[in-house]
């Protein structure tokens, strides 16, 4: 059974397991969940992208977009471990 779609913390609507729902949840453990959604948001809209078609390439290219926004918002002790997260995660939706 696939989860339904939720409201995350970010104030996006997304289902939990999909790539954004796992990107989102990553994010919001080293973000404010607000500024989460607030700079995906912006990516999507950049990118032309919507939410339910982000994976694969589109999620690779979301984390690039929003890492500009989110480098400033992330404890700088934190960002190793939150770049490394990201490219493990780019990597599995990539498959």
């Amino acid at each position: 059974m696939i989860p339904a779609p939720r409201r995350s913390h970010s104030g996006l609507i997304v289902s939990p397991t999909s790539p954004l729902g796992r990107l989102v949840a990553l994010l919001e453990r080293y973000i404010a969940p607000m500024t989460v959604g607030s700079v995906l948001k912006q990516s999507l809209e950049r990118l032309h992208l919507q939410p339910g078609h982000v994976g694969g390439a589109n999620l690779e290219r979301l984390v690039e977009e929003a890492m500009v926004g989110l480098r400033l918002f992330c404890d700088a002790a934190k960002l190793p471990e939150l770049m490394v997260e990201l490219a493990e995660l780019c990597g599995r939706e990539g498959r």
